[in-house]
């Protein structure tokens, strides 16, 4: 027997084995004998004895589909932990959405470029969020607002919005920006749009901003977008419906198609420089608002006027650090103007107002308005080339006579 043979089984025809051996050397060298059926019982059992298995694949074909079938599972369900981590914050968008609210969550923050400000105040917890096209800043978790926080008698939603650009000139040259703000509830009906022109405000912390005041129509979950000199930039916040929209019997106030009156709220507050006093008086719920080329005092969730008493007539009070004071100025050149935002309207007083004031406010120009209608309306103030505008909701049940002329 040679090396590498397999043993002999005496138990076996030795001729047989030996066709069988001729046959493999024979197909080894390429040649194709005839086979019979004793050769192929013989290679069948040879093959038996070396524990051939034919059964072999199917079962690791069996193996490789278990394993591949647990490796989809965990695959699937890590995913899926992955897309709610994303897409589903703990913010709950009100008891008509079943879905959470996306809301936007300044991450990365945007660093802003000299000269406004790096980031917000800290204390503010806020960071800027957007580019040096366009950018605003949002809550480090994302924009919450209660609308318990805002004002009821305008039945709705109003809010100021700041935003930032390296395009901007500056409230200096360009006291009315062409900006403007659009929304989309994400979790019902509803949308609304502001401008075509924003204001501006600022201060040492927060740097020279552009300003917005927006009505949203509803509480809810809803994406707010700026746009200006062809940059877009928008978030999302949630409005959680912590009460009712209006108090009974106490319709929400429209501006025509858009939504509710967007009250201007004194936010962030205005400090008035040295001698003027720094902020109204506490117990007057009033903060100062604009800047020091003008500034005006509003109430701290922003002024509503019932003049249902009366016709329209109404003081307003400014203040700015180019006035020289009552004692020299007496009739300061200042002019106050107005327009209906949810209706037909106008007014304008002036050519000069009046002074007045006392130890807690401090030494104030007074302008006397009548305003023609009860609405939604936006005042703005003139005074030696600054222009300072707010917006306020007068409730009543006139107009005033054709022939009124501004109240002294």
């Amino acid at each position: 027997m040679q090396i590498g043979e397999t043993p002999m089984n005496p138990d076996r025809d030795p001729d047989l084995e030996a066709r069988v051996r001729q046959r493999l050397r024979a197909e080894l060298h390429g040649r194709r004998p005839t086979v019979d059926g004793s050769t192929v019982r013989a290679r069948l059992a040879l093959r038996g004895r070396h524990r051939w298995r034919p059964e072999l694949p199917a079962a690791r074909l069996r193996l490789v589909m278990v394993v591949g079938l647990v490796l989809i599972v965990i695959t699937g369900s890590l995913g899926a932990g992955v897309l709610a981590g994303l897409f589903s914050p703990t913010r709950q968008a009100g008891s008509g959405f079943s879905g959470a609210c996306p809301v936007t969550r300044p991450d990365p923050p945007f660093i802003a470029p000299s000269p406004n400000p790096a980031s917000p105040p800290s204390a503010s917890n806020q960071l800027w969020y957007g580019s040096a096209a366009l950018w605003t800043a949002l809550g480090r978790n994302g924009e919450v607002w209660k609308l318990s926080d805002f004002p009821v008698d305008t039945g709705g939603i109003s809010q100021k919005i700041f935003w930032g650009s390296a395009y901007s000139p500056g409230s200096g040259r360009e006291a009315d920006p062409a900006i403007t703000v659009d929304g989309t509830r994400l979790d019902g009906q509803g949308s609304f749009r502001s401008g075509p022109f924003g204001a501006n405000t600022g201060n040492a912390e927060w740097g020279d901003m552009m300003l917005v005041d927006i009505a949203i129509p509803s509480a809810g979950c809803w994406r707010i977008t700026g746009h200006y000199r062809g940059a877009a930039l928008s978030y999302v916040v949630w409005i959680k419906a912590d009460r009712a929209a209006s108090p009974s019997g106490s319709p929400p106030r429209q501006v025509g198609s858009a939504g509710p009156c967007p009250v201007t709220r004194p936010i962030p507050p205005f400090t008035a420089p040295s001698p003027n006093p720094a902020s109204p008086p506490s117990a007057s719920n009033q903060l100062w608002y604009g800047s020091a080329a003008l500034w005006t005092v509003l109430d701290r969730n922003g002024e509503i006027w019932d003049l249902s008493q009366g016709s329209g007539g109404q003081k307003t009070f400014w203040d700015s650090v180019n006035w020289l004071g009552s004692g020299r100025e007496s009739e300061p050149a200042i002019t106050v103007d107005g327009t209906r935002l949810d209706g037909g309207g106008t007014f304008s007083s002036g050519p000069r107002g009046t002074n007045a004031g006392n130890a807690e406010y401090g030494d104030m120009m007074l302008t006397g308005i009548t305003i023609p209608s009860a609405g939604c309306w936006r005042i703005t103030g003139h005074y030696r080339g600054a222009e300072l505008s707010y917006v306020v909701w007068v409730k009543g049940d006139w107009p005033a006579p054709a022939s009124s002329s501004p109240g002294g």
